[in-house]
């Protein structure tokens, strides 16, 4: 990062960026909570069933991503 962008991050990460476990807090809940099996394909934020945003649940979008990433990955095996 530049020298501008790192103290600047220091300042106002703590107040607007979540800590490491805080950030890893929903991925743990959904893979080993015995509470998250009924809320299982659904969205979470938060340990908690959430609506996502539009965009992610966009069909054409969803196939556009895959087919770019098939290309992507065609291309590393090449």
């Amino acid at each position: 990062m530049s020298g501008v962008v790192q103290p600047l991050l220091a300042i106002v990460g703590p107040l607007s960026l979540k800590s490491i476990p805080q950030g890893a807090a929903t991925q743990v809940f959904a893979a080993v909570h015995s509470k998250a099996l009924p809320l299982a394909g659904q969205y979470l934020a938060d340990c908690n069933a959430a609506t996502p945003r539009r965009d992610a649940e966009d069909a054409h979008l969803a196939q556009r991503l895959w087919k770019e990433s098939e290309e992507i990955v065609q291309e590393l095996f090449l």
